[in-house]
C-alpha cells in the first residue's frame, strides 16, 4: 500500500485495512510479502490501475490507452497461480462481486495477460462508470 495523502490519513486507512483482516505491504517491500502470501495458499489482490512501483505496459482500457502494472501476471507466471479477474461495485445498499475465469499466465506473455485482464474488467466499469476513481492521471496519453 502507497502513502494516502498525508501520514495521519495513511495512518487511518492502514489501521482500518487491518482490522478488516487485510495485510498491507508497502510498495518498496512487496514482493517478498506477496510471494510469501501465495505459498501460504492466500489470495493476493492488487489493483492493476494504480502501477505503484515495478515495470508497466500500455493497454487500451475505457477508450484510451492506460499504464498498468504486470506485476500481478509476473507474480502469477512466477509462482504458477492464476489471475482471477476481480470487480465490485455498489448497487443500491448492497456491494455486486464479480469474479471472472480464472487466466493462466506464462512467462513472457505478461503484457498480453494484462491486456485481456483489462478487457475482462473494461465490462463492468463501463457499466458502472461512476463507481470508477481513478485518483490520478490514468490515460497515457493525457
Amino acid at each position: 500500500m502507497a502513502p494516502i495523502g498525508s501520514e495521519a490519513m495513511t495512518q487511518l486507512v492502514m489501521v482500518s485495512r487491518r482490522r478488516k483482516g487485510l495485510d498491507l505491504h508497502t510498495p518498496a517491500a512487496a514482493a517478498r510479502g506477496l510471494v510469501r502470501a501465495l505459498h501460504q495458499g492466500r489470495k493476493v489482490a492488487l489493483m492493476v490501475d494504480i502501477p505503484e512501483a515495478g515495470p508497466t505496459v500500455v493497454v487500451q482500457y475505457c477508450g484510451g490507452p492506460v499504464v498498468v502494472s504486470v506485476v500481478p501476471a509476473r507474480l502469477a507466471a512466477a509462482q504458477h497461480v492464476p489471475i482471477l479477474p476481480v470487480a465490485c461495485w455498489r448497487q443500491g445498499n448492497r456491494w455486486q462481486l464479480f469474479i471472472g475465469a480464472p487466466m493462466s499466465v506464462s512467462r513472457g506473455e505478461e503484457a498480453d495477460t494484462m491486456a485481456q485482464l483489462a478487457a475482462v474488467l473494461e465490462r463492468d466499469v463501463r457499466a458502472h462508470p461512476e463507481q470508477w476513481y481513478p485518483f490520478h492521471q490514468v490515460y497515457a496519453d493525457g
